[in-house]
């Protein structure tokens, strides 16, 4: 399969903002500390860098890849291939 340009929604850094700011909220109150993962950490860190690993979805034109991730416990990245782009559009994390 050859190599595909991704692109990565409004919709997908929305989410993944608001994720970072609510899991920064709880593991401050734990650690009583500020920390808090951005947005570019985890975009290196937990996405996967192949679309071999995905699975199909209830709609033919979106697939979800679901794996471990270095930053959170569990990752689900759902993306279309729209005009040989891969356009990430959602996620979903499962914290440690």
């Amino acid at each position: 399969m050859p190599d595909r340009r991704v692109r990565f929604t409004d919709s997908f850094f929305d989410r993944l903002d608001s994720l970072s700011r609510r899991n920064a909220m709880m593991a401050a109150r734990r650690r009583r500390t500020s920390c808090c993962t951005t947005s570019h950490e985890f975009v290196i860190d937990s996405l996967p860098t192949s679309e071999h690993n995905t699975l199909a979805t209830d709609d033919p034109d979106v697939h979800v890849y679901i794996g471990a991730g270095v930053l959170v416990a569990a990752v689900a990245i759902y993306a279309a291939c729209v005009d040989d782009i891969v356009e990430v559009i959602w996620l979903s994390v499962q914290q440690h």
